[in-house]
C-alpha cells in the first residue's frame, strides 16, 4: 500500500486531472472541519487565535497536501532503510520480477466530454465571481477617488494622535465624502480611511477615538489583504459551501479581534460599545467588498462581549501544546509520507499517460538510493547499457530498466532478496523528439548470498544422467563459496544444452534452490529432463 495514497485519497482517484482535484477537495474539507472543531475549546480565548485558525483553513484551499508530499520526495536522506512501499522482490526461483503492466484507461473516444463540460462550468463560475467582485471593487475605489482628502481638523488630529500612541510608522490617509457609508479602511497596500461627511459632529471625542482605533487595528493587521486572499479562494472554489462559510467566520472573528485590541489599549468598554451603536443608529450602509468597517456581523454578540466583565482568556500551556502539535502534524505528516514513498512525486503525466505522437523516451540519468554497494558502478553500467535504446513511452523505459537492468545487476552479485521500490520518473530535456528521463530508484539490497552445494539430477527419478554430473557442474563456472551469479548460471545452462545437443539429446534444465537465510547460502539443484532426438 502506498503511504502517500493513504494520506491523500480515501477512494481510488479516477483520471489524471479530476483525481487530484477530488483529493484536494476532501483534504480541504476535512481540514476545515478539524478547524471548526478546534473552535469549541477556544470559545473563551482571544478572537485573534480563532481568526488565525480560520485564515489557515482558508489558505489550505490553495495549498494541497500533495505539495508537502512532494517536498518529502526530495528528502531521500531522511528515508529509513526498509521503510516505504513494498517493491519488487527478486528471488532465484519463479518469475524474476514480472514486469508491471501499464494501466490503460478504458473508455470510448467521448470520455473527455463530461470532464470538459465540468471544467468549463468551473471556469465560468470562477470568472463570474471575479467579475462581480471586480465591479464592487471599482465602486469601493470610486468612493476614495471622489472623496476629499482631510489634512486638518478634529478627525485628522485624532487619527495622527492614535497612530503615534500605537507606535504605527505607517501614516494612513484620511478622506471624507457625503456618502451614507460607514467608516472603513480601503486599499490593500496603501490603506485609506474613509469617513462619511459630518460623522464626527455626531460622535463625542471618546467615541470618535474608539471608531478610529478600530479601523487602525485593521490597518496594522492587514485585514484587507487577508480578505482579498480569501476572495481568491472563494472565486476558485465557488461551488464549495465551506469556502463561503469560512469567509463568514473570518469576518466575525476579525471584528472581535479588533474589539479586543481596542479594549486592551485602554478604551472604556461602555464608550466603545456606544460608539459602534451610534454608527448603527446613523443607518449607514455596510462597507462594500475589501473595505474593513466597524459594525460587522453578529453585532449583538459583539456588544455583549465588549460589555462583559471577563476579558478573553489567554492560551494555557495545554492548549498551546495541543495547537502546536496539530500544526506540526499537518505539515510533518504529508512530508513524512513523501519521504517514505518516493513515488508520490513521480511525474505521472510523463510516466503513465499515453505517449505523445512521435516522441521517443530515452534514459538520461539514473540514481540509485539506499545503502547499496558499488552504487556508482551500477549506475554507470546501466546507463551505458541503455545508451541508444528508445521506447514509445516512459513506462516501458522504466520497466525495462528495472527488470532487465537493476534486477540482473543485483542478482549477478548474489543479492537475491533485493527490494526494489517504486521508481520516480522525472522528465529532463527534450531534443529532436527524444524525451530524456531520469529514474530515481530506492533499493534495499539485503544480504549477499553464496553458493553452497551444486547438484545435478535426472528429472526422471532413478535414471542416471547421460553426461556425468561433474562435467555438467564445470559448465556453470561457479564453485562452492562463490557469490551466486544468475547470468553465469544461465550461461552455464546454455552450455549444458549444447553438450546434450552434441549427443543428439534434447535437454530441459530446471533450477531449484534451497535458501538458508541464516548463513546466506543457496544450495542449487539442476534437474535435467533428457529426451532423445528423433532422426
Amino acid at each position: 500500500m502506498n503511504l502517500s495514497v493513504i494520506w491523500l485519497t480515501p477512494w481510488p482517484a479516477q483520471g489524471n486531472f479530476w483525481g487530484p482535484i477530488a483529493e484536494h477537495l476532501w483534504q480541504s474539507t476535512l481540514f476545515g472541519a478539524v478547524v471548526a472543531l478546534l473552535m469549541l475549546p477556544l470559545k473563551k480565548n482571544r478572537a485573534q487565535i480563532r481568526y488565525a485558525l480560520w485564515q489557515i483553513a482558508s489558505v489550505k484551499f490553495l495549498v494541497p497536501f500533495s505539495l508537502l508530499v512532494a517536498v518529502g520526495n526530495y528528502l531521500p536522506w531522511l528515508r529509513p532503510p526498509g521503510k516505504g512501499t513494498p517493491g519488487i522482490l527478486f528471488l532465484i526461483r519463479g518469475p524474476l520480477g514480472a514486469g508491471r503492466a501499464a494501466v490503460a484507461e478504458a473508455g470510448s473516444g467521448r470520455t473527455w466530454i463530461v470532464p470538459a463540460v465540468l471544467l468549463i462550468a468551473w471556469a465560468m463560475g470562477t470568472l463570474a465571481v471575479l467579475v462581480l467582485w471586480w465591479l464592487r471593487w471599482r465602486r469601493t475605489m470610486a468612493i476614495t477617488r471622489g472623496a476629499a482628502s482631510l489634512r486638518e481638523g478634529r478627525e485628522f488630529d485624532t487619527l495622527r494622535g492614535l497612530e503615534k500612541t500605537s507606535g504605527m510608522k505607517q501614516r494612513v490617509d484620511l478622506v471624507s465624502a457625503a456618502i451614507p457609508l460607514e467608516p472603513g479602511i480601503v486599499g490593500l497596500f496603501r490603506p485609506v480611511l474613509f469617513l462619511p461627511a459630518g460623522i464626527s459632529e455626531r460622535l463625542t471625542q471618546a467615541q470618535l477615538e474608539g471608531i478610529l482605533s478600530h479601523e487602525l487595528c485593521h490597518v496594522r493587521r492587514r485585514d484587507n489583504l487577508v480578505a482579498a486572499l480569501h476572495l481568491l479562494v472563494v472565486a476558485v472554489f465557488w461551488f464549495h459551501p465551506l469556502a463561503w462559510w469560512i469567509g463568514a467566520r473570518m469576518m466575525e472573528e476579525r471584528e472581535r479581534a479588533c474589539d479586543e485590541e481596542v479594549l486592551a489599549s485602554g478604551s472604556d468598554p461602555h464608550v466603545y460599545a456606544e460608539s459602534i451603536l451610534r454608527v448603527c443608529e446613523l443607518r449607514l450602509e455596510t462597507p462594500p467588498v475589501l473595505m474593513a468597517g466597524v459594525t460587522g456581523a453578529k453585532l449583538k454578540e459583539r456588544i455583549e462581549a465588549i460589555m462583559g466583565k471577563q476579558p478573553a482568556a489567554k492560551l494555557d500551556t495545554s492548549r498551546r501544546a495541543f495547537l502546536a502539535t496539530m500544526g506540526i502534524a499537518a505539515v510533518v505528516g504529508p512530508v513524512a509520507a513523501g519521504v517514505l514513498t518516493p513515488q508520490a512525486s513521480r511525474l505521472e503525466a510523463g510516466a503513465q499517460s499515453a505517449p505523445q505522437s512521435g516522441t521517443k523516451y530515452i534514459l538520461g540519468e539514473i540514481r540509485i538510493e539506499g545503502e547499496v554497494h558499488d552504487r556508482e558502478g551500477i549506475q554507470d553500467r546501466i546507463l551505458k547499457a541503455w545508451r541508444g535504446r528508445e521506447y514509445d513511452d516512459a513506462k516501458q523505459l522504466e520497466d525495462a530498466v528495472v527488470q532487465d537492468g537493476v534486477r540482473l545487476e543485483f542478482q549477478n552479485r548474489g543479492y537475491f532478496k533485493v527490494l526494489v521500490k517504486e521508481p520516480v520518473s522525472q522528465q529532463l530535456g527534450n531534443s529532436a523528439g527524444k524525451q530524456s528521463i531520469r529514474l530515481v530508484i530506492p533499493i534495499q539490497e539485503g544480504a549477499q548470498y553464496r553458493l553452497g552445494t551444486l547438484t545435478f539430477q535426472n528429472a526422471d527419478a532413478g535414471k542416471p544422467l547421460s553426461i556425468p554430473a561433474e562435467t555438467l557442474r564445470e559448465q556453470i563456472h561457479l564453485r562452492s563459496g562463490d557469490v551466486v551469479n544468475i547470468s553465469q548460471a544461465h550461461e552455464g545452462m546454455q552450455r549444458i544444452k549444447k553438450l546434450y545437443g552434441a549427443k543428439n539429446i534434447e535437454s530441459d534444465v530446471t533450477p531449484e534452490a534451497s535458501i538458508d537465510d541464516e548463513r546466506h547460502i543457496i544450495d542449487a539443484i539442476f534437474r535435467v529432463k533428457e529426451t532423445a532426438q528423433q532422426n
